[in-house]
């Protein structure tokens, strides 16, 4: 089994009491912003941020190298397992060959059944609950 990707890059945090969402969170090397309502939320939104970047482009070498931080601000490194979240994230379609009974496929033939879609909503209930 291959091993999963896993990346590290520094995100600078600020706090500022004035905002409705107090905590701005900054990647450096993705040169992108997020937001948080709590310290701890901040540093999840910024390991979301670069899991989802993951996904549309191709991402920087990890960086471990912190930036200064300035006066309010909180400088630390995350670590994102890129692999994890493409497996539960990616939507890419995979075509599936698999076996019913002819009077099920039948009956769903006759009432319009999409069976991609209903397979899905299957597979995402029975895998990530209700």
């Amino acid at each position: 089994m291959k091993e999963d990707k896993i990346v590290v890059f520094p995100i600078i945090i600020t706090k500022d009491d004035e905002e409705k969402i107090p905590y701005l969170v900054y990647v450096p090397d993705l040169d992108s912003y997020t937001q948080g309502r709590t310290f701890i939320e901040a540093i999840l939104m910024g390991e979301d941020l670069i899991a989802s970047q993951s996904l549309v482009r191709e991402l920087p070498p990890s960086n471990t190298k912190m930036p200064k931080a300035k006066e309010n601000e909180t400088v630390t490194l995350v670590t994102v397992n890129i692999s994890r979240y493409k497996r539960i994230w990616d939507d890419q379609v995979v075509k599936k060959t698999l076996t019913i009974p002819k009077r099920l496929n039948d009956l769903g033939v006759e009432q319009g059944i999409d069976f991609s879609a209903l397979l899905t909503e299957a597979l995402e209930r029975k895998l990530y609950g209700d």
